[in-house]
């Protein structure tokens, strides 16, 4: 089957809740080999970035993710990524947040990668912060991407902290 029309039948991203987070699975990172918007902005800001904190990378060095999110497992063990996307003039200026499904969401990396991460891999996150922010994410509010960009929104969702 080709990517074609395996990308014709996966399900869609949802603008709305597609049921009550009851685990996380964990911080989501992915890295889209052919992405526009990475190869024109994202990965030239990292190089710079990388440059001036001494930290050179080899051209041949797999690219660092360029996006993230979260891995949910929800009440009916669907697993979703829920993410805070920009593209359309909605997600930019009034909600970027989507529920998408995790098939969806691996098949958009266009021959990149990603990797989930335990939350509790992060320093400042235990199990019980965990269990807040699963509480959090079934009530959590959307905002649009000029507002929150997706590390933005893992963070809020962890009650604000830093994840780095």
């Amino acid at each position: 089957m080709n990517l074609v029309s395996a990308s014709t039948s996966l399900q869609h991203s949802s603008k709305h809740r597609s049921g009550l987070v009851k685990e996380l699975r964990g911080i989501v990172f992915q890295s889209d080999q052919h992405s526009v918007i990475g190869a024109w902005f994202i990965r030239p800001v990292e190089m710079l970035d990388l440059q001036l904190a001494g930290l050179g990378r080899m051209p041949g060095d797999p690219p660092l993710a360029i996006h993230v999110g979260l891995h949910v497992l929800i009440q009916d063990n669907r697993e979703f990524v829920l993410e805070q996307l920009c593209g359309n003039p909605r997600e930019n200026f009034v909600d970027g947040l989507n529920w998408t499904p995790l098939e969806t969401f691996r098949a958009r990396e266009h021959g990149g990668w990603d990797a989930t991460v335990f939350a509790t891999t992060f320093r400042q996150i235990n199990d019980a912060i965990v269990l807040e922010t699963i509480e959090h994410l079934n009530v959590i509010r959307e905002r649009p991407f000029v507002e929150e960009n997706c590390t933005m929104f893992v963070e809020r969702a962890f009650g604000k902290r830093r994840m780095c």
